[in-house]
C-alpha cells in the first residue's frame, strides 16, 4: 500500500526536519511513502488561512481516486500504536490504492478537509506545533510498519 503525507508548510526547525527525514528513510524501506507540501496561506486571519489551505489540500485529494483519507486533527480519535497499525493494515487489506494522512498548518485543518476524511486521528489532548506533529506522525507510521511486519522496534 502506498502512503502519502499531505502537509501544510515545511518543517523548518532543523532538529525536527532531521527526525522526519530519518523516519521517512526507515519507512521507505518497508512501504512506498511520499510527502506533498502545500504552501501555508500566511496572514493573521485563521479563517481565511484555513479556507485557502483547505482549497489547496482538497485539490490534491481530488487526484487520489481509490485512496482512504485520514485527517490529523485535535478532534480526532486518539489511537494506541497497535490500533494505528491495525488501521493501516485494515486499509492495506481493504483494497485501497493507498492512504493519505493530512496534517494541517499553524491554524489546524479546514473543516471541509476534516469532513471529507474517512478517519479522524489525533495525537492526544495536548497542543503541539504542526512541525512536531509531523515528526510524531512519521514515528508512528514507522512503528506501525514494524508492528505489521513483526520487526523488533515497538516495545
Amino acid at each position: 500500500m502506498k502512503l502519502l503525507v499531505a502537509a501544510v508548510g515545511k518543517v523548518r526547525k532543523s532538529y525536527l526536519r532531521e527526525g522526519c527525514e530519518d523516519y521517512f528513510r526507515r519507512i521507505r524501506k518497508m512501504t512506498p511513502i511520499d510527502v506533498k507540501e502545500v504552501k501555508p496561506a500566511g496572514g493573521n486571519n485563521p479563517s481565511t488561512a484555513l479556507k485557502t489551505e483547505g482549497k489547496k489540500i482538497r485539490t490534491l485529494l481530488d487526484g487520489l481516486n481509490g485512496w482512504k483519507i485520514a485527517a490529523a486533527t485535535d478532534k480526532g480519535k486518539t489511537l494506541t500504536s497497535n490500533k494505528f497499525a491495525e488501521l493501516l493494515g485494515k486499509v492495506e487489506n481493504g483494497g485501497a490504492t493507498g492512504m493519505v494522512i493530512v496534517v494541517g498548518g499553524a491554524w489546524g485543518l479546514d473543516e471541509e478537509v476534516v469532513a471529507r476524511a474517512d478517519y479522524k486521528i489525533g495525537f492526544g489532548p495536548m497542543t503541539m506545533s504542526h512541525e512536531l506533529a509531523r515528526l510524531v506522525l512519521f514515528e508512528q507510521i514507522y512503528r506501525a510498519q514494524t508492528i505489521l511486519r513483526g520487526v523488533p522496534y515497538s516495545k
